[in-house]
């Protein structure tokens, strides 16, 4: 692994740069940087750094409990959690969906996760 421009690690993690440039200003030790303005370049241990730092998605699959009462959520529920999840669901499915097994991913950028229904991931 190589250095790396930060505009480039922004475009792979699906992130604004000025989220990852103050990730990097708060958390990178000064030789692990080069370079100035969006011209940055990271080396091989500061990419490593930003990996663990960067919040990644986090995909579940849990069953329709029931329908919110604002018809672009539902309510679902994984095996391994007793936890209720909110899951924005489109506008098309609406009212279908119960008691149905649906995949969804939470964004963990914010400080309370939102969780959004994805289309069924394909099987191998």
């Amino acid at each position: 692994m190589a250095k790396k421009r930060l505009t480039a690690l922004a475009k792979e993690y699906g992130v604004t740069f000025e989220y990852i440039h103050d990730i990097i200003l708060n958390n990178l030790e000064e030789e692990m940087v080069t370079g100035k303005g969006k011209n940055l370049w990271i080396s091989e241990k500061g990419q490593v750094i930003v990996e663990n730092l960067i919040p990644m998605v986090t995909v579940y699959r849990g069953v329709v409990i029931r329908q919110a009462p604002n018809p672009q959520y539902v309510f679902a529920k994984t095996q391994d959690s007793y936890k209720m999840f909110k899951v924005k669901i489109p506008l098309a499915l609406s009212g279908k969906l119960t008691s149905k097994v649906i995949y969804f991913e939470s964004d963990n950028v914010g400080d309370d996760p939102k969780y959004q229904w994805i289309k069924p991931p394909l099987r191998r």
